[in-house]
């Protein structure tokens, strides 16, 4: 009795940690490192110690070889990376171990997802409170006030907030109708206008974008609650739009409808060399398209370049800051950053050819295997209820089609590979 008592509390300890994970991602990366360190420790402990069993497949398989491919694309360019970057590719096994853990518990029953969730409902709903309270005050509920005309919340001087509603949110809205017993539908509803809304206001156009794309794929797929969602999203666009022919903006925020013309920035400087009877019609041509190139576009030409140098092994770990400046002579309009901001580009980059087609097996595998398990659903709710939002979140997060930060940095790296994680969901019995 005494050993069951002590394998709960280490079960419960376990189930703790994961679900302080969206909470752990509001505070800084220490944070993270500690709680996510903890989580594998004390899970690979009870793992091993309850002997509990693990499926080895292929799509294990591929995620495997990848991140070992990574060390051994890292290793291959030590000469110009040096032995730092290998060392921090050995430690980017922590997200493989993560997504392998949370497989192994869920299949055996030792991790509730409902507590992710439960979690994510707390997070997502301070997060967007605070940022929609910094709107309308001029300051979150913290005192803070928004940070270079951006409106950030909590997270005081990065503009991730936008970011970490749109990655949370599903869980969030479908907690709802997991955890609340009454009115669960308007609970539901407002959900996802205050998710939406709160996105709007933080000036994350990509998340934005996200967010609305994600409840369009709810529209096509999410047939149970297809009327509330409707209507929900009706709302926080009449809401948006609302919004965004009022508001006047503040001393240090722009408009919203300055801030959501477009996303490509368009400068006066144009015009005025066009004026310049000086510069030649050539000259004036070149930097016309220096001007007007979305500076994401720039950095994506220079990612390309820089990949055709090593295309099949790659130029190794976080090595697009490191090797971006030997293509700049190449054309014109190449510009350095210290990632691709784009995942697949990143791969692609980073670890050749190779790399970029385990994962692109492994994410198709994954995409085929929650489509099976959503066409297999039998009216089951409660497994619909996890199967739809984690699908969907994936399937967003890996979009090809979209800006986005690093793969493998503390922050964003553990948000990702935590969703990834999360599709072993179709693993489990439709009982669950």
């Amino acid at each position: 009795m005494f050993l069951n008592k002590k394998k709960n509390s280490l079960n419960n300890l376990i189930n703790f940690l994961f679900y302080m994970i969206p909470v752990s991602c509001l505070i800084g990366s220490l944070v993270i490192n500690i709680n996510l360190s903890l989580f594998l420790i004390l899970s690979i402990a009870y793992i091993k110690k309850n002997q509990l069993r693990f499926n080895f497949n292929y799509t294990n398989t591929l995620l495997i070889c990848f991140f070992i491919y990574i060390i051994f694309a890292t290793f291959f360019n030590t000469k110009i990376l040096g032995y730092e970057y290998l060392i921090k590719s050995v430690f980017l096994l922590r997200f493989l171990l993560l997504y392998l853990v949370v497989e192994i518990l869920l299949i055996n029953g030792n991790l509730k997802l409902k507590y992710l969730f439960y979690s994510s409902i707390a997070t997502v709903s301070f997060v967007s409170i605070d940022i929609i309270t910094q709107y309308i005050l001029g300051y979150n509920m913290l005192g803070f006030a928004p940070w270079e005309g951006r409106r950030t919340g909590i997270f005081t001087s990065e503009g991730i907030g936008g970011s970490y509603i749109q990655r949370f949110s599903l869980f969030a809205i479908f907690g709802s109708l997991l955890f609340f017993k009454k009115k669960k539908l308007l609970i539901f509803f407002i959900s996802i206008v205050l998710a939406c809304v709160a996105v709007f206001v933080a000036s994350n156009k990509m998340s934005f974008l996200l967010i609305n794309f994600s409840i369009l794929i709810l529209l096509l797929v999410g047939k149970n609650y297809r009327l509330i969602v409707a209507s929900a999203f009706t709302a926080s666009i009449l809401i948006s739009i609302f919004l965004i022919i009022n508001d006047k903006g503040s001393s240090n925020v722009h408009p919203l409808k300055n801030q959501y013309k477009n996303f490509y920035r368009l400068l006066i400087a144009t015009e005025k060399v066009v004026e310049n009877n000086n510069l030649d019609s050539e000259k004036i041509e070149i930097k016309k398209r220096s001007i007007n190139l979305f500076s994401h576009t720039r950095i994506y030409y220079t990612a390309i370049e820089s990949w055709k140098n090593q295309p099949v092994i790659g130029n190794g770990h976080k090595s697009f800051r490191v090797k971006c400046k030997n293509v700049l002579h190449k054309r014109e309009n190449l510009i350095c950053s210290t990632h691709p901001h784009n995942y697949q580009l990143e791969i692609l980059h980073n670890y050749g050819l190779i790399g970029f087609f385990l994962t692109l097996i492994f994410a198709l595998s994954i995409i085929y295997k929650l489509f099976r398990s959503y066409l297999s659903l039998n009216k089951n709710e409660k497994f619909y209820l996890y199967l739809l939002p984690i699908g969907v979140t994936f399937l967003v997060e890996i979009w090809p089609l979209k800006s986005t930060g690093m793969l493998f940095t503390t922050w964003n790296g553990t948000i990702v590979w935590l969703i990834i994680s999360l599709t072993s969901v179709f693993n489990l019995n439709k009982k669950y």
